[in-house]
């Protein structure tokens, strides 16, 4: 019977470029990138307030997880849900208004028919069962 090898480890991401996948890559280029288009627009203290904003969320996108998802998807979930309406309206679902007729059941008169047991034989079934 052959065997398998079952993957392990299939939500770690590959490392392509050192120790960071291109995700991560690409993600921290981005963000050097517009660190150095602002530092060369800005002046330095408003370089430092921008900065440090687009560098703690570049870093953030890159690195963080929490509860095991990157990010990015926490923030874009965050963000349907504040976006989102949140009133929840339960409605019972409308019955019909036909009401079904159930069919009818004839119910025979059984008890009658059946012949009642007197008391010796009635005994007798009970030492039957006793055995």
């Amino acid at each position: 019977m052959p065997t398998f090898q079952v993957p392990q480890f299939i939500d770690i991401e590959d490392k392509i470029i050192g120790p960071l996948s291109l995700r991560q890559f690409i993600i921290l280029a981005i963000t050097g990138g517009l660190l150095f288009a602002l530092f060369k627009i800005f002046q330095f203290w408003l370089f430092f307030i921008f900065g440090g904003i687009i560098a703690a969320l570049g870093m953030s996108l890159a690195f963080v997880k929490i509860n095991g998802q990157r990010f990015d998807k926490v923030a874009l979930n965050a963000l349907r849900y504040f976006i989102s309406p949140r009133l929840y309206v339960w409605r019972r679902p409308e019955k019909s208004k036909q009401l079904s007729v159930a069919p009818k059941i004839e119910v025979k008169k059984k008890v009658e028919e059946q012949k009642r047991m007197t008391l010796e034989q009635l005994e007798e079934f009970a030492k039957k069962l006793d055995k």
